[in-house]
């Protein structure tokens, strides 16, 4: 006859040790890790800072500033455009006289000197900024009409606003009177408009000399 066995012990079922922390389930942790990896697509997404327009500022009756290019004094010269704008995209022109043009800023500047050079071929610090063509959107007068408005905008803006004698449909905006020639006014910033759209702005600077 078997002699009966004590009953064994009871146990508790087996914890977590102390001070450890629990096992995270398996769907908590994917979703953890799935808002870790789009965190960083999410901020990757926000759209820049617009960058700030280039202003046709005037004084009085003459242009002052092409954007970050200050012009209408004696050290308006090319060297200036190039520090602001960079690279030009093209040069054409020889001796006295060189257009320069900046694609991605949508300018193109004529330079000029009519006192001669100390060589052949100007340098950039010898052409003064005699004109200027600006047709990048970023461009806008110191008014508030920007290139690629309706022309609808110029009279609210420009209400002595005139009116060339060439046909062009463009619209002169500032003038400023002049002594040399026949004394009159001239364009110092003329509205490019085609199909009823600003495209541009020609501007007269005349630092060379009119």
């Amino acid at each position: 006859m078997r002699t009966p066995q004590p009953p064994l012990p009871f146990r508790r079922p087996r914890t977590s040790v102390p001070g450890t922390p629990a096992r995270v389930g398996a769907p908590l942790v994917a979703a953890v890790a799935l808002a870790a990896v789009a965190a960083p697509a999410t901020q990757a997404q926000t759209s820049p800072a617009p960058k700030p327009p280039h202003v046709l500022q005037t004084t009085d009756d003459s242009i002052s500033r092409l954007g970050p290019v200050r012009v209408n004094t004696r050290t308006s010269n090319l060297s200036n455009a190039y520090r602001a704008f960079g690279r030009p995209t093209s040069s054409s022109g020889r001796g006295n006289v060189r257009r320069v043009r900046w694609k991605a800023a949508g300018v193109s500047i004529l330079g000029v000197t009519f006192g001669g050079c100390r060589r052949k071929t100007c340098r950039t610090n010898e052409l003064l900024v005699q004109s200027a063509r600006v047709t990048g959107p970023r461009w806008q007068t110191a008014a508030g009409l920007r290139v690629g408005e309706p022309a609808t905008r110029i009279p609210e803006l420009y209400p002595k606003r005139k009116a060339p004698s060439d046909g062009s449909g463009n619209v002169v905006l500032t003038t400023a009177f002049s002594q040399i020639g026949d004394p009159g006014d001239i364009p110092i910033v003329t509205a490019r408009v085609r199909g009823g759209v600003v495209t541009g702005f020609d501007v007269w600077v005349g630092a060379a000399g009119d």
